[in-house]
């Protein structure tokens, strides 16, 4: 399955975005923390994928789903996931 996977590291300024097709990351990305939720969207519209993985601190996940799901792109169907 074709997804945008972050593994949030809450201290951390620099976050690593991975983009993944058929189980292999075709691109990587750091982004500031604050700017993960528009690197993800903008990567998804990209590579025409609609799955966001989130992992680590749960509650930094939950905030970076809330921005993405308020401000995800008109007729853009984008699932986000925490895990």
């Amino acid at each position: 399955m074709d997804h945008v996977t972050v593994y949030i590291q809450p201290f951390v300024l620099n976050q690593v975005i991975g983009v993944y097709s058929d189980g292999k990351c075709i691109k990587s990305v750091e982004c500031k923390i604050h700017d993960l939720d528009k690197v993800c969207m903008k990567l998804c519209k990209d590579y025409n994928m609609h799955q966001i993985d989130l992992g680590g601190s749960p509650q930094f996940a939950k905030h970076i789903k809330d921005k993405i799901v308020e401000n995800k792109f008109e007729n853009y169907e984008i699932n986000v996931e925490i895990h």
